[in-house]
């Protein structure tokens, strides 16, 4: 949930003004919140009410600097950028068909994921054969997150520039979106 003064940012969503730096930090943090909840939802992803309420933003201030940083759950990166399988040979002598065969994550033989347990009882099939299945096929990239992203960064410095922020550091990395302004 984020926070400026101790407050959660629904309770802040009428509160923002373009005018001042926090509440330019504010409406952004609350549109990019929309955006990705929708491009979770767009792309029909499994568990999307689980990973669209762990995005939250978080504004800091102290000395002047303020900070902002957009937060998720870890496995939301997985989704974005997909992780290859470690492939191998079924019991009937066919191939795994890999969803993504090269990237920045990958399954290492002998270290499956966790049972999928919850999901695998809504759907009515054997946990232990979901995640089998995933640790040699992979997870299909999605871009949920990239493809919504791209521009953001250009886009708050306007935002903060018009609300007069004099020095700003803005990083965009390895899923994390961070940033100070003066």
């Amino acid at each position: 949930m984020a926070s400026i003064l101790g407050l959660s940012d629904s309770e802040l969503s009428g509160i923002g003004k373009d005018n001042t730096i926090v509440g330019a930090l504010q409406n952004f943090g609350n549109d990019v919140q929309e955006e990705l909840r929708q491009s979770i939802l767009d792309r029909q992803m499994q568990n999307s009410d689980l990973l669209g309420s762990s995005i939250v933003y978080d504004i800091q201030e102290e000395s002047g600097l303020v900070s902002f940083e957009l937060k998720m759950e870890d496995y939301g990166t997985f989704l974005d950028e997909g992780v290859a399988g470690v492939g191998g040979t079924r019991g009937d002598g066919t191939s795994w068909a890999q969803k993504v065969t090269s990237g920045r994550f990958s399954f290492k033989e002998g270290r499956r994921p966790p049972l999928f347990i919850d999901w695998a009882n809504t759907k009515g099939i054997n946990p232990f054969a979901v995640r089998e299945s995933v640790f040699r096929k992979g997870i299909k990239q999605t871009k949920w997150y990239t493809e919504t992203m791209e521009g953001k960064v250009d886009e708050l410095r306007k935002r903060l520039q018009k609300a007069g922020a004099k020095e700003i550091s803005i990083s965009f990395e390895a899923g994390k979106f961070k940033g100070t302004t003066k």
